[in-house]
C-alpha cells in the first residue's frame, strides 16, 4: 500500500495535544466529509472536553489492482476475494476479505500510529490513542489495534508486537477474515483488555445488524478465552426513515456515544 495521504487534522497544531484519535473512513469516502462532520457534530459542541485531542484522518489509496467490483477505482482499505461484494449478512462474510490487502492496510495504519505516538512523546503514549473506523475503516481499525504477529506484504514479512491503545471505536462494521483475526488476536498481549465501543444502525442493509451482534459476541468470547475482560459496549440504533442510499451512514446518536467514550478513554491531561 502506498504512503497514505491525509485530510486536514482537527485540534492543536503546536504539539500541545495530549491524546490522539485516528479515524478511518469507509469505502470510497476519503474526502473531507468525515473530517468536516466530526468538526461540526463532535468537536465544536464540546470544545472544553476535546480541546486536548488531535484528530487525524488518513485516506486509503484507490484500488487500481482489483477486479472490476465494488472497490475498483475507489478508496479502499481492502479488496475482496471471489468477486464478493456487500451486503454482509453474517460474521463469516468477513472471510471474503482479501488477506494481503488487509495486511497492507494494517501496516499503513501501524505507520500512522507510530508517527502519532511519537508526537505524544511519552512512555506508554499509545494508551493515549484511540482508533475509530466506519465500515471498511472499522475492519482496518480492529485488525490494526487488536492483532499481532507476522504479516507478509509484497514478498516481505514484518513482525507486529501489537499496540496498547486506549480503545477502539467501531461504527457499522465487521471483523475481517475472522479465522485469521482470531489467530492473530491470540498473539496480542493487550487485545484482551482493550475497550471496544461498537455502534450499529438497525436499518443498515450494507452491513446487516446481525454482523455487529455476532462480531461483538466473538470479541467478548476471545477476551474471556485469553484471560481478559475487555469492556465491549454494543448498541443498535433504531432504524430511521431514510432512503436506501442513506442507510449506511452513522447517526448523530452514534457520534454522541463516541464523544462520551472519548471523554472517558482520553481524559484531559497528560497521563502516561
Amino acid at each position: 500500500m502506498p504512503q497514505l495521504q491525509f485530510n486536514d487534522p482537527i485540534g492543536p497544531t503546536d504539539g500541545s495535544h495530549t491524546a490522539t484519535v485516528i479515524f478511518l473512513h469507509g469505502l470510497g469516502a476519503a474526502g473531507p466529509r468525515w473530517r468536516d462532520d466530526m468538526q461540526r457534530r463532535l468537536v465544536q459542541p464540546n470544545p472544553s472536553t476535546l480541546s486536548h485531542i488531535r484528530f487525524v484522518f488518513p485516506k486509503a489509496p484507490k484500488d487500481t489492482q482489483g477486479a472490476e467490483g465494488v472497490t475498483h477505482g475507489r478508496e479502499a482499505w481492502h479488496v475482496f476475494n471471489d468477486g464478493k461484494r456487500y451486503p454482509f449478512r453474517k460474521i463469516e462474510d468477513g472471510e471474503h476479505v482479501h488477506q494481503a490487502s488487509m495486511d497492507a492496510a494494517v501496516l499503513a495504519v501501524d505507520g500512522v500510529l507510530r508517527e502519532e505516538v511519537g508526537k505524544l512523546r511519552g512512555k506508554g503514549a499509545a494508551n493515549r490513542v484511540v482508533i475509530v473506523g466506519f465500515s471498511q475503516g472499522g475492519a482496518a481499525a480492529l485488525m490494526a489495534a487488536l492483532t499481532a504477529g507476522e504479516v507478509a506484504v509484497g514478498g516481505r514479512t514484518a513482525g507486529r508486537d501489537g499496540w496498547k491503545v486506549a480503545g477502539v471505536g467501531v461504527i457499522d462494521s465487521y471483523i475481517p477474515v475472522p479465522a485469521e483475526f482470531e489467530r492473530r488476536y491470540s498473539a496480542h498481549a493487550h487485545a484482551r483488555h482493550t475497550p471496544i465501543l461498537w455502534r450499529h444502525n438497525e436499518g443498515d442493509t450494507t452491513i446487516n445488524t446481525p454482523v455487529g451482534e455476532q462480531c461483538t459476541t466473538k470479541l467478548a468470547e476471545l477476551s474471556r478465552r485469553y484471560g481478559g475482560l475487555a469492556p465491549i459496549d454494543f448498541k443498535i440504533y433504531p432504524r430511521e426513515e431514510k432512503s436506501q442510499s442513506q442507510n449506511h451512514v452513522p447517526e448523530n446518536k452514534q457520534l454522541d456515544a463516541l464523544f462520551e467514550d472519548l471523554a472517558v478513554w482520553l481524559p484531559t491531561g497528560n497521563v502516561f
